[in-house]
């Protein structure tokens, strides 16, 4: 690892050298002391003291008139308030504001201040808002109520002597609410240095002195005639929270959040800092305030401006329940203005009671507010261990923006036909190709990039095409999820509309899971790959045909990829003429504009070069539709931080940067959602009917990142790839509170302590990042899963990357497509004769017909016959899975060739064939078997419940019977007789209800050491992969003619077509989907209960109390150490653990080591940790802005939990957790 030295200030970026350039920082301090000194040194720095703080348990309001010959009286007095405030203590403090013109005087108009607007009114259209003037306004404040008397005795006194004209209000928040004490203010308040500096203080680039602000006082009365026909649900809607302070989920357009929540010319919310505070009583009854004096401040009035017009515009329930008697703008000058000594921004911050809720492990954030206030603040675990000044910046950007979901939900347009675009040239192209399918995706590729990500309407609809003035990497990745759908454009004719929808696919079938080969556009450069796809066009053009039109495709993709850049060139260029920007802001978006012009011609030289161009191809492959994976990072950037020498820090920041990008979009709101899932999108195993369990994974965005592992090499002994760059990441996935990219760690035998100590603290943090797969166990299966004489070189199995989930595909190499079988359901055909029983009942009579008629449960006489059965329906269903896996291939490339992502791809240049045609070296096909823990303890359960002398209790036709009527819960008609009376029914109820407390009771599989389990276990996962290898090496009549016809129509000279076939188990987000068409089993779940997550130990049942088990960590991974498991399945074997969040960090790099080591019996080859307490969890399921970052495994990716729907959550709190 690099060492940590001093920053280079000519090198270093401009938004980061801010927090160097304070000529009185102290060097090379231990402490939080030189990052609070950092804030200071900013503009909040200088901020008039006591403005910030909020929530005093008293205040008075004072506004003056006539000030204008009492200049000195005044300032006096403003210092003399301040000298008693800092004496007194307790938070006391004197606020003072200014009529604009009034201060522009006293400051001899060597100041330029923002003016009142004319009038007595704010708006000119509306008589809400009033603007009584005055010339001085004082805001006292303090928590005791002693110290408030003696600061207005001071006032007061002062303004008597000068015989000055002044209204005085007292308030006396009591509980520090609003409207008879039942509603929080300033809850939306920014409460870190970065915001607060964005959009509150006034800078060089504001009218006003750095440090200043602008503030708007209104003195509200309520109407309670109105608020008195209320009910307390019509109270909550008004304002858009409850009473205990949470976020509302309603879809009334007039509530008050709502309509306060502006946006600027970019979409982002514009904040604003308030207080207000309750004054008077009045007496409709106890506790009801007169009114509520509303303050704000802001770096501009137009922001106020904005705001009151919204508010009017849309006809805000709050607003019409109040009449504002007096109020106006002014100018809060600075402390320097004052002639006072600024105070340390850390004794005037602070966060409210509702956002000060954190983890007891220093690591973990459970809110936005909180984490951005303890890292702007010298509060994080480790002070100096932050993020910049820079990239806190942008993700306080983001991280507001995230809460526009609770305020307007997702409307992104259909994208308008590509025959919109086209030009006479197109179409003479067109019919030269006898309007060919892959021209038509190439030129959708194309204007998708050039013209609908940078014109009016589609770059605001699609929020595309934008650029923050401290931005390091610049684009917007769409926010198109697996779970949420995309748009594409769309080109196929009405001729092709049917054929299309037969094979299940249309213009947005493209599945993404592969990793692009990046490294080939690090090599050539975007021009350079132009130049040769039109050479190779040129060559081909007599020769073949369809390489003609693959390179020419490819060409015109890669000129769109060239207009991408070079519109994000143009829009930097244009923002440095902005005024509001600093003349650092200005020269960063120069040198933006300089680097964007010169990635869309040439190759990168710098480590920053390299992160972007890395970062548009990315982004331009998932605005074209295709969701594909990062790969291997620090692989692809380390070279060039070696070869830069690039101090550490500013490396650290660029990959802050870039997972700012990549993490950027996020739906908090599951009601806000727009589902753009259709038939035909999204064809992972190359068809598409368009359902699927997408309620799981709205913020699935496809996006893993992978770090670690060996080097892509066939030496004998492998070599670590860990680099510096590797260890960025991990403290990127730390320090960032995102859900993307999703970060894996290829962990082996030997990688370095800091590694696993940085993945350590990266666990705790929360995030479920890094997903650690292990490659002395991967490698060798991926080496033994290439069927039919296909095989696969070791330096590809070492060059492997998790394809969006956790599954290894091949870096560059791979296609993927991937089906499920659900081993729930074999144990299902086997009880009820092929028949699968959820539907049992006078529709189905036995259920839903499945596979062939097996044996009547009345004649399986012992538990090896039952196990026979069910060998009997895998060997008819794994091959009928295969053959409509494989029958399907070709179907993608017919309708929605990938001419973009190809050229990522080494193999498909030298083919000149399409990704989805057999362009590349390797067709993985992936199959996962799904709910392997459900089915291991069912059987467990059927063997004691019906075979083994010592514990039987039943038959296996009644244990049937019972789990048809969901275990007594559904007695339901076929399977009992209405006619016999309720008393029967009841009594075989309650013995069915009494059967599933013993099976409820049944050890299970992965909660301890049980040896009968991991037989079972062995004898089923040995049994799955050996009839998969059969069906592949062996194939069955009606699958082997499906393999010839593909090895003939695919295969090419020197290289083979064939597939290789990776066996997994993974149910990622579809635990709940799979549970719900699911008929009760044997282990005690319900009938529609969610079923256990990939490999994972089975949840507590959904109806039971969230009390879930804990097991020793090393004893529960012992149940998985099983070579079938560990090197037999090459797809993946995810376990995901629950830990608490006071696991010591210690004993977590321990297990981390002997993991990595193989050091003792530690199972499965691929393993996930979601850290979080099973109170926070509960926590968060009750409330929604407390607790918004807190994430959890979702298979390959994770996922921030609020978002989850109620069934998810309800799984997730009921999982096992381990302990050290």
């Amino acid at each position: 690892m690099a060492s940590r030295r001093r920053v280079d200030q000519q090198k270093m970026p401009p938004a980061k050298r801010m927090r160097h350039e304070n000529g009185n920082l102290a060097q090379n301090q231990d402490n939080g002391t030189s990052l609070v000194n950092e804030c200071d040194a900013k503009p909040i720095g200088k901020v008039q003291p006591g403005l910030l703080a909020s929530k005093p348990k008293h205040g008075i309001f004072f506004t003056i008139k006539g000030a204008d010959p009492y200049k000195q009286e005044i300032m006096t007095l403003i210092r003399d308030l301040r000298d008693y405030g800092m004496t007194a203590g307790e938070r006391t403090w004197a606020v003072v504001a200014f009529n604009p013109d009034l201060w522009e005087k006293w400051q001899n108009s060597e100041i330029n201040l923002e003016k009142r607007p004319e009038g007595s009114y704010l708006l000119p259209d509306s008589t809400k808002f009033v603007n009584t003037g005055g010339d001085v306004f004082f805001f006292l404040k303090s928590d005791s109520l002693d110290h408030i008397h003696s600061l207005e005795n001071m006032v007061t006194t002062r303004l008597n002597s000068c015989q000055l004209d002044f209204t005085k209000e007292h308030s006396e928040p009591g509980n520090n609410r609003v409207i008879g004490g039942l509603f929080a203010d300033g809850l939306a308040n920014p409460t870190d240095v970065e915001n607060i500096d964005d959009f509150v203080i006034t800078t060089d680039v504001d009218k006003g002195a750095t440090g200043g602000s602008y503030m708007l006082t209104q003195k509200f009365v309520f109407n309670w005639t109105i608020l008195d026909d209320m009910t307390q649900d019509q109270l909550e809607n008004m304002i858009g929270r409850t009473v205990t302070d949470d976020i509302l989920v309603v879809d009334d357009t007039r509530r008050h959040i709502k309509c306060a929540h502006i946006l600027d010319e970019n979409g982002k919310h514009p904040l604003v800092f308030r207080q207000s505070m309750p004054y008077g009583s009045n007496n409709t009854g106890v506790g009801r305030e007169e009114g509520t004096f509303y303050i704000s401040c802001a770096n501009t009035c137009q922001r106020f401006l904005d705001i009151l017009t919204k508010l009017i515009d849309e006809e805000d329930k709050l607003i019409s329940t109040v009449h504002a008697e007096e109020g106006s703008f002014w100018y809060v000058p600075s402390a320097e203005e004052l002639g006072l000594t600024p105070i340390p921004v850390r004794e005037q911050l602070q966060l409210m009671p509702q956002w000060d809720v954190k983890s007891d492990n220093g690591y973990m954030f459970y809110n936005s507010r909180e984490y951005l206030y303890r890292m702007t603040t010298g509060g994080y675990k480790d002070p100096k261990d932050t993020p910049s000044c820079r990239v806190l910046k942008l993700l306080g950007l983001v991280l507001t923006d995230w809460q526009r979901s609770w305020f307007e939900k997702q409307d992104e347009p259909d994208i308008p036909e590509l025959k919109t675009f086209l030009t006479n040239d197109d179409q003479s192209l067109l019919d030269t190709y006898d309007n060919a399918v892959p021209i038509r995706k190439g030129l959708a590729t194309y204007y998708t990039l050039q013209h609908i990500v940078s014109t009016a309407p589609y770059s605001h609809q699609f929020d595309l095409y934008r650029i923050y003035s401290d931005e390091l990497i610049v684009g917007v990745m769409p926010s198109f999820s697996l779970g949420l759908g995309k748009r594409v454009m769309p080109y196929l004719t009405r001729e092709e509309q049917i054929p299309a929808y037969q094979m299940g696919v249309t213009e947005a079938a493209a599945i993404g899971h592969v990793v692009p080969d990046f490294q080939i556009i690090l090599d050539n450069g975007l021009q350079a790959l132009i130049e040769e796809m039109a050479s190779k066009a040129e060559s081909t053009q007599q020769e073949d045909n369809n390489k003609h039109k693959f390179f020419l495709t490819a060409k015109m993709s890669l000129m769109g990829v060239q207009a991408y850049m070079e519109s994000y060139a143009d829009l930097a260029k244009k923002l440095t003429n902005k005024t509001t920007f600093t003349a650092e802001q200005k020269s960063n978006l120069q040198q933006i504009h300089i680097r964007m012009k010169k990635l869309a011609k040439s190759k990168p030289d710098t480590f920053l070069e390299a992160a972007q161009l890395v970062f548009t191809m990315h982004c331009c492959l998932h605005i074209v539709g295709e969701p594909i994976s990062i790969g291997r990072l620090d692989q692809l950037l380390g070279p060039f931080y070696s070869q830069e020498g690039l101090a550490m820090e500013d490396a650290q920041e660029i990959i802050d940067c870039f997972w700012i990008k990549v993490g950027e979009r996020t739906l908090l709101n599951r009601h806000a959602a727009q589902d753009k899932v259709f038939p035909g999108m999204g064809a992972v195993p190359y068809r598409s009917d368009g359902n699927f369990p997408q309620g799981g994974c709205m913020n699935q965005w496809g996006q893993q990142l992978t770090i670690g592992g060996y080097l892509p090499n066939d030496d004998q002994v492998p070599k670590s790839a860990c680099n510096d760059v590797t260890l960025m990441c991990l403290r990127a996935s730390r320090r960032l509170p995102l859900n993307a990219p999703c970060l894996t760690l290829r962990l082996h035998e030997g990688i370095s302590q800091e590694v696993l100590e940085e993945t350590a603290k990266a666990l705790l943090s929360g995030g479920a990042h890094p997903v650690l797969l292990h490659d002395d166990r991967l490698i060798p299966a991926l080496l033994d899963s290439g069927r039919r004489g296909i095989p696969v070189r070791l330096e590809d199995a070492r060059n492997y990357a998790c394809d969006g989930c956790f599954e290894p595909v091949f870096v560059g190499a791979s296609e993927f497509a991937f089906c499920t079988f659900f081993l729930l359901e074999a144990v299902e055909m086997t009880l009820n004769e092929g028949t699968l029983y959820s539907q049992a009942g006078p529709h189905f009579l036995r259920g839903t017909k499945k596979s062939f008629p097996s044996p009547n449960a009345s004649r399986i006489k012992d538990f090896k016959e039952f196990q026979e059965i069910f060998l009997k329906h895998l060997r008819l269903q794994i091959p009928l899975l295969v053959s409509f896996l494989v029958s399907g291939y070709g179907n993608i490339w017919k309708m929605c060739p990938s001419p973009l992502l190809s050229v990522m791809m080494k193999d498909c240049i030298e083919a000149g064939r399409d990704h989805s045609n057999g362009g590349t070296k390797y067709h993985d096909l992936g199959f996962m078997f799904v709910g392997a823990a459900d089915a291991i303890d069912s059987l467990y359960a059927i063997k004691k419940l019906v075979y083994d002398p010592l514990t039987a209790l039943t038959t296996l036709p009644d244990l049937l019977t019972c789990l048809k009527c969901d275990w007594g819960h559904d007695m339901k008609e076929y399977l009992i007789d209405v006619r016999a009376g309720p008393g029967r029914a009841e009594a075989q109820a309650t013995f069915f209800r009494h059967l599933r407390d013993v099976a409820v009771s049944f050890p299970k599989f992965g909660h301890g050491e049980n040896e009968e389990l991991k037989e079972l276990a062995t004898w089923m996962f040995e049994n799955v992969l050996t009839i998969l290898r059969e069906t592949f090496d062996d194939a069955p009549t009606g699958v082997k003619e499906i393999f010839e016809r593909l090895e003939k129509d695919y295969s090419l000279p020197g290289r083979p077509f064939g597939f290789v076939a990776l066996p997994g188990i993974g149910t990622f987000e579809a635990y709940v989907g799979y549970g719900l068409n699911s008929a009760a089993s044997a282990d005690g779940r319900r009938s529609g209960q969610p079923i256990a997550s990939d490999l994972s130990p089975a949840p507590v049942p959904q109806d039971l109390p969230a009390n879930p088990d804990s097991c020793d960590i090393y004893k529960a991974l012992k149940c998985w150490d099983l070579e079938v498991i560990n090197s037999g399945l090459s797809c993946g074997s995810e376990v995901d653990l629950m830990i608490r969040e006071d696991f010591p960090l210690d004993k977590l790099t321990e297990f981390l080591r002997r993991y990595a080591d193989l050091d003792g019996p530690i199972g499965s080859n691929v393993i996930t940790v979601t850290c979080a307490n099973p109170e926070t969890l509960e926590k968060a399921s009750k409330v929604t802005d407390a607790y918004e970052l807190v994430r959890v495994r979702q298979g390959g990716w994770t996922e921030f939990f609020i978002t989850l729907f109620p069934v998810h959550q309800g799984q997730l709190r009921r999982r096992m957790y381990v302990h050290p």
